[in-house]
């Protein structure tokens, strides 16, 4: 029971920095192509 509530744990810790790695990177692409349409 805890070593598998330890891994689902370590598992949504997973998903989660995946997440928001991928939001941030997103985010800063949306960023730079909104930027490269203004200096046009």
């Amino acid at each position: 029971m805890n070593k598998s509530k330890s891994a689902s744990i370590k598992i949504v810790s997973n998903v989660l920095f995946i997440f928001f790695t991928f939001n941030s990177c997103y985010s800063q692409a949306n960023q730079l192509s909104h930027d490269l349409d203004h200096s046009q």
